[in-house]
């Protein structure tokens, strides 16, 4: 985890990069949920929800 990905630009250890894709895949997982609301008013079981 300690090893770096190096570019013109930017300079990031492993833990950086795993940390960031997992925000990245989470941030698209909110966008399919809110889709799927918007959409059908259904989410996945998964997901949880606010008692009313």
């Amino acid at each position: 985890m300690n090893a770096r990905w190096i570019n013109e630009s930017k300079n990031f250890s492993c833990l950086e990069i795993l940390l960031y894709n997992m925000w990245h895949i989470q941030h698209h997982v909110a966008q399919l949920n809110l889709y799927l609301r918007q959409t059908i008013d259904r989410a996945p079981k998964w997901v949880s929800q606010v008692k009313e």
